[in-house]
């Protein structure tokens, strides 16, 4: 087996070669002289970017009848001044050019109404190559047609485009990149405004290997003249197998071209002619020239790799070079390529109207389907699929169960087999046989499941329903009523759908006879067993309610086995033939040509194998592996001695055998300690990582030190050396551009006997160590970590970021950016590396750590600023006490860290800053992710807001970057960059505010997110958003006090209350949940925990309520929590709300934390009246009565109802509970006030009135008051109706008391026992009739009254009311 060293790229070794011929070329001749590369003619009238060809925009317009754009792109090593130019007479220069795209008797007379353009890109391969990746030559093609078209009004005109060679793969990739969602805003008028695409001669499956190499030779050769090139297009253009970016590219550019949202017509032209040789090196030099093998002529594009899939093939009986070269209207080429283009044109009308059809009746079920899953598994299938051979599952297909199960309505098929025998590429290949089979039948939906280890978290038994659902809604062009119902229901209030809620979904659908069903479900054992039971109990509802049928893939553990007993069941073994198939091909994957060429060498080795194998893909490809060795022929001998039979006849034995195969990979391994030691690299990287790498993400990792950052391409190890030096365990795949484990069975190998596998040269087994594994994870961790540090420290990425494509093309240019970016922390805190020297270097360096944020818009500080520019101007050196306290906090007090018991609904999502990538992300379940909050005042100004109009721009990536937000939502953004937290909640932006729904849903829930913050920064030092967070007051900026500030509780709590902050509404609440506060006064910087108090001059234990902060309710004792309640209560009256709307609102966020119970009891809040005693509770008042204090918004029953404080009788109160006989009235209903013919509306709440079963009575009120009280108020009398005799005294407001009549009505809040063990009624409640009906009297609480009236004197009184005692209280 060759080295390490000698398995490079193709690309490597051909440059090698090339460098070392040269440079023995020089020595030959005792000098080293350059070498004469003719340089490119770059006119300076040479213009990039687009030029209009026709009409001549120099000449004034006739009159503008252009209907359609036509723009021409060029090829690689050429431009537009000679690509589109042609001798008049073939071969003779001295018969003058014709330029088939401008002269007026070629394509303008031709398509008299178009407006032709070419667009000139810097396409040359020597000296003056462009260092600009694909991606970003892309960008440039679409940045020139949006400019032009906007500049010109056209925005919507239809567009064909013509584009030779490999200027095909630049229009290929601006397409695709303008119909992603991050580009679609800005560029998709451009995609849904094309109408056809002529390509000539493009390489979509790249060119001959002799084109290949001579224009990687014209690189080498410029290269060693000392210019700058790149060979970055080139390998585009590879001719084998390793074409990863290229086939990922023609892929997605096939799926566009047939999305009926974007769908246009194609033609692609090939050349039929072959191409000597000797011209293809004219601007080689002929010493470098004479390397390669020039003799002949051949296809340079073969038709094979010039056509697309799907699209109609155009023969041109021309060599490559003249595909795009007409001299004449006779021309061959001329006229088919007119005639196809003419034909575009002429359907260009048709193409666009089918567009927006498309796009009108399919937006309601993509906008659904997408809410009801992210995902669908199209991924998975495409991939799945793909790894599949032709004829592979044939015997499956054609089988007796399989067509049974085919015919029969609601049939169940269980498919068990055993590990690696291809029963995911055997449920793929059933998707695609049924999807093929029904693809004419609209009502036939054909779902997929794909239960992935590494997905257990997110893979939950409904978000497989939603999968499920998903892929029946997407696409069609109507959606059902129960889908749209589902939808309504829960998307706007941003909360999902039950299980139950998608299942009679599901039904509807099915009953209705919309729908037959198929269900495959792969991989059902690596679903977690509860989501695993709860997705197969709705699946056989399905299946047995309404006839869809389910086919389920899985390994045969008793617990699946007991519940498909009753079904049909189809081991997965493949035939030997099948696995001999797979072991052919494959095999010219692995092995070296000597045995591949070897008829009866390979007819031994696929039949031996397959016998070993017995049915298992995952050992023949093991066994496959292992022939690549020192030693093949000896290897393929002790596989010969295997007898399968011996060693699986049990479960037990299938293991040994997989575990033993494994072996043998890790053993053929450690015999080169080179090997060795950069498989456990790699095999770290996939183990540890926290997604799955892409490829050129773990290529650039592996190359990465502390001490030594290489960034040279040359550098880099290609993937099949990757997976080759691995022995197999790991495999590339093409199709996703990532790198993976063989399967899942390795990774449970892996990570059982990693450590001991790597580190120890003692005999591997079985049983597993936890500390050796503990160990491998802090090792492997701290390796990662550093190399991410490594890569984030390269001097180029130290530059700020200024636009959405300078992004892109960091990450195109340094493909492992985004991971290390994203990453690195985690890596820190798993491998316990927080005091590492290179970590908190890495935390030093300010421009490294700005450079993954991208850059503000301008400020008072300057144009740009990094993140702590701002804290660092204002505190100096004590900005790192900041970070101090934040640290400290998370690593010392456990107890601020304890969020209790307070649970949390799984399907519930939040939306968040993410303050790296400067956009809104949604994401689930706040719990467990580290994230700040923002606490501030408004006030009336809010430069940016989320609303339904700006959500879709806020939420892709820069979204935010340039957007105007408020000084103090920029500082806290800056803020948690400089902490290091990486997501923010501020209200306004993760709140839709024109949303009554969103709004509603997310207002009730503010207090879960304050709770499952992890720090709440307080910006107290100022009255509105525009305040800044960074402030100080003018006597602190010129004093030094500020940075010797003695943490003192008292002296806080007086700063703190003399805020703005202190006094608003809204910010109770957080004060009262957040679990730390970083708070900014003008006085300086504070950091309160639940346990100490930070200031710059140090920090002292403390508690909560020293320092004025009440304690949240369920983090007090039983028997105490109404006690707090009441207290939390009236501090929070006399908070400042502006909107009155607020304060339910931000009291149900307080009572939240208490769940369904207070003080043991069970318990519901209602209109902030703990129901439990709401009898006790109904007797509060205020100090004065004051009816302009009335809030119509709510019940007068509550205090929400009245802008003053309440005052409750903790006597009385105390007493109630204790006295269950006491109580005199009885809540009989609760209902909301419209149903009683009451003017009260509320769209979340609706308002409620209180049926009270209770005598009233009417009482008189003397006219003229006994005293006064106060400036507003009077003391009246009141007094029996039949008698002169005072029974108390109740307190009006003097003007309002003028209006009333003499006689108001009454009911008894509170009794008690007299001295005589009597009862006597001690309060009573006035009210106002509001509104009457036949049935019902309503009235409103207007005060309470102090009396003592005996219950026969009570009694005795007229009742008002007749027999009925229940009142309606509003």
């Amino acid at each position: 087996m060759p080295g390490l060293e000698s398995r490079t790229t193709y690309l490597t070794t051909v440059v090698i070669v090339v460098v070392t011929l040269s440079f023995a070329w020089k020595i030959s001749r005792g000098k080293t002289p350059k070498l004469d590369i003719p340089q490119p003619k770059i006119t300076p009238t040479r213009n990039f970017g687009l030029t209009q060809l026709h009409p001549d925009p120099e000449q004034p317009a006739e009159d503008d009848n252009e209907i359609i754009d036509i723009v021409a792109i060029h090829g690689l090593g050429t431009q537009s001044a000679t690509t589109w130019a042609a001798w008049k007479v073939d071969g003779d220069p001295k018969s003058g050019k014709v330029h088939w795209l401008k002269d007026p008797h070629m394509l303008p007379s031709e398509l008299t109404k178009s407006r032709i353009f070419t667009y000139d890109w810097l396409a040359d391969v020597g000296p003056h190559s462009s260092l600009t990746s694909i991606f970003h030559h892309a960008l440039q093609l679409l940045s020139s047609l949006n400019i032009t078209r906007n500049n010109t009004k056209t925005e919507t005109r239809p567009i064909i485009f013509v584009a030779s060679c490999f200027g095909g793969l630049i229009l290929a990739k601006a397409l695709v990149e303008a119909s992603q969602q991050w580009e679609e805003k800005r560029y998709g008028a451009i995609v849904r405004s094309t109408v056809g695409v002529a390509f000539l001669g493009t390489p979509f499956q790249g060119t001959d290997k002799f084109l290949h190499d001579a224009t990687l030779l014209r690189i080498v050769a410029a290269a060693e003249d000392g210019a700058e090139s790149s060979e970055g297009l080139v390998r585009y253009l590879r001719h084998d197998a390793e074409r990863g970016e290229l086939d990922e590219l023609v892929h997605k550019f096939v799926m566009l071209k047939d999305n009926p949202r974007y769908k246009f017509p194609v033609v692609c032209f090939y050349e039929q002619l072959q191409t000597d040789l000797k011209s293809v090196l004219e601007r080689l030099p002929p010493d470098v020239a004479k390397r390669l093998d020039t003799r002949g002529s051949r296809v340079l594009v073969k038709p094979h790799s010039a056509c697309l899939p799907g699209v109609d093939p155009e023969p041109l009986p021309v060599r490559h070079k003249m595909l795009n070269k007409f001299n004449s209207p006779a021309n061959d080429g001329f006229e088919k390529l007119c005639y196809r283009l003419k034909e575009f044109a002429k359907s260009a009308g048709k193409v666009l109207e089918e567009k927006v059809n498309h796009r009108e009746s399919s937006r309601p079920s993509q906008v659904i389907a997408e809410w009801l899953a992210t995902y669908d598994f199209s991924s998975e299938q495409r991939l799945f699929s793909s790894q599949s051979q032709e004829g592979t599952g044939e015997w499956f297909l054609k089988s007796h169960e399989f067509q049974n199960w085919l015919g029969e309505e609601g049939a169940v098929l269980y498919c068990p087999g055993i590990s690696g025998t291809g029963k995911t590429t055997l449920a793929s290949i059933v998707i695609r046989h049924l999807r093929e089979k029904f693809r004419q039948q609209r009502h036939v939906t054909v779902a997929c499941i794909y239960c992935i280890d590494e997905k257990q978290e997110e893979q939950t038994a409904d978000s497989l329903l939603r999968c499920v659902l998903r892929q029946i809604v997407q696409g069609r062009h109507d959606v059902h009523e129960s889908v749209q119902c589902l939808y309504k229901d829960f998307a706007q209030s941003m909360s999902r759908p039950t299980i139950e809620n998608l299942s009679e979904t599901l039904s509807s659908l099915i009953k209705g006879g919309l729908l037959k069903l198929f269900v495959i479900i792969d991989a059902l054992d690596e679903c977690p067993s509860y989501e695993r039971d709860q997705l197969l109990k709705e699946m056989f509802r399905l299946q047995k309610d309404c006839k869809a049928r389910i086919l389920v893939t899985a390994q045969p553990i008793p617990g699946i086995e007991k519940r498909f007993s009753q079904s049909t069941r189809l081991e997965i073994a493949p035939p030997q033939q099948e696995i001999q198939n797979y072991i052919e091909v494959a095999a010219k994957k692995v092995l070296e040509p000597e045995f591949t060429n070897d008829k009866a060498l390979m007819d031994e080795i696929m039949y031996t194998i397959a016998k070993a194998a017995d049915g298992m893909f995952l050992l023949a490809r093991l066994y496959l592996n292992s022939l690549d060795s020192p030693r093949p022929r000896e290897t393929l001998r002790s596989l010969q001695a295997l007898d399968p039979m011996a060693t699986r006849n049990t479960e037990e034995g299938r293991k040994r055998e997989l575990e033993q195969a494994y072996n043998k990979v890790v053993k053929r391994i450690r015999r080169r300690p080179e090997h060795a030691k950069f498989a456990k690299e790699v095999l770290s990287w996939i183990l540890v990582a926290r997604r799955p790498l892409t490829i050129k993400e773990l290529q650039h990792a592996l190359v990465l030190e502390p001490s030594k950052i290489p960034v040279d391409k040359w550098q880099l190890i290609h993937p099949s050396t990757i997976a080759s030096t691995c022995g197999g365990l790991v495999v590339v795949e093409q199709s996703t551009n990532t790198i993976r484990l063989v399967h899942s069975t390795a990774r449970l190998f892996l990570e059982d006997n990693l450590y001991r596998v790597f580190e120890s040269e003692g005999v591997i087994m079985a049983d597993s160590s936890t500390e050796a594994i503990r160990t491998f994870n802090i090792d492997a961790n701290r390796r990662i970590s550093l190399a991410c540090i490594a890569y984030l420290r390269i001097d180029k990425f130290k530059t700020p970021l200024l636009t959405l494509e300078q992004w892109h093309a960091r990450l195109e240019s340094y493909p492992f950016y985004d991971y290390a970016a994203d990453y690195w922390e985690h890596h820190v805190d798993a491998g316990l590396m927080r005091e590492n020297q290179h970590v908190l270097a890495f935390r030093e360096d300010k421009l490294a750590v700005a450079a993954m944020c991208p850059i503000f818009p301008p400020t008072e500080l300057g144009p740009y600023f990094t993140p702590g520019d701002e804290i660092l101007a204002i505190y100096g050196e004590f900005a790192q006490h900041m970070l101090e306290w934040v640290e400290d906090c998370g690593t010392c007090h456990g107890s601020c860290n304890d969020i209790g018991g307070i649970s949390q609904n799984p399907q519930r999502l939040i939306r968040l800053i993410d303050t790296r990538r400067m956009c809104i992300v949604t994401v689930p379940r706040p719990r467990g992710m580290r994230y700040a909050v923002l606490s501030y005042l408004w006030g009336n100004y809010q430069e940016t807001v989320l609303t339904t109009e700006n959500i879709h721009q806020l939420t892709t990536p820069h979204g935010l970057a340039h957007a105007p937000l408020p000084k103090s939502i920029l500082e806290a953004i800056s803020l948690c960059q400089y902490i290091h937290y990486r997501y923010l909640w501020v209200d306004v932006l993760c709140i839709v505010q024109d949303d009554m729904k969103d709004w509603q849903y997310q207002a009730l829930r503010t207090g879960e997110v304050f709770i499952h913050a992890n720090i709440t920064i307080v910006a107290a030092c100022g009255s509105s958003s525009r305040s800044g967070i960074f402030t100080l007051s003018e006597r602190a900026k010129s004093s030094e006090e500020v940075f010797s500030i003695k943490p003192d509780a008292d002296r806080f709590r007086q700063v703190m209350s003399e805020t703005s902050w202190d006094k608003r509404g809204w910010t109770f609440q957080e004060k009262i949940l957040s679990r730390c506060l970083l708070i900014f006064t003008l006085e300086g910087p504070y950091f309160s925990c639940g346990s100490h108090l930070y200031s710059p001059g140090g920090s002292i234990a403390t508690t909560p309520e020293r320092i004025g902060r009440p304690l949240s309710l369920d983090k007090v004792e039983c028997g105490r929590q109404l006690e707090m309640y009441l207290e939390i209560v009236q501090a929070f009256s006399m908070r400042q709300f502006a909107v009155a709307r607020d304060i339910a609102f931000a009291m149900h966020a307080i009572t939240s934390p208490l769940g369904s119970t207070l003080d043991g009891k069970p318990n519901t809040f209602l209109w902030g009246i703990p129901t439990c005693a709401m009898d006790e509770l109904l007797c509060w008042r205020v100090e004065k009565h004051d009816p302009d204090a009335r809030r119509h918004e709510y019940p007068s029953w509550s205090w929400y109802g009245w802008k003053q404080m309440p005052q409750f009788p903790l006597a009385v109160i105390s007493l109630l509970q204790k006295s269950s006989e006491m109580k005199n009235h009885q809540i009989t209903r609760c209902v909301p006030g419209e149903s009683l013919g009451l003017d009260w509306t509320d769209s979340q709440w609706g308002v409620m009135c209180l049926c009270l079963a209770t005598p009233r009575r009417t009482l008189r009120v003397d006219m003229e008051y006994k005293q006064s009280v106060g400036s507003t108020n009077g003391l009246y009398q009141v007094r029996l109706m039949r008698k002169s005799n005072t029974v108390g005294h109740i307190q009006f407001d003097r003007r309002w008391r003028q209006y009333e009549p003499s006689t108001m009505h009454f009911i008894p809040v509170f009794t008690a026992l007299g001295d005589d063990k009597s009862i006597r009624i001690k309060m009573l409640m006035c009210m106002n009739p509001v509104s009457a009906d036949s049935r019902n009297e309503v009235f409103e609480r207007v005060q309470i009254m102090d009396c003592d009236i005996s219950e026969t004197e009570w009694r005795e009184m007229e009742n008002k009311g007749g027999s009925n005692n229940h009142i309606w209280l509003t």
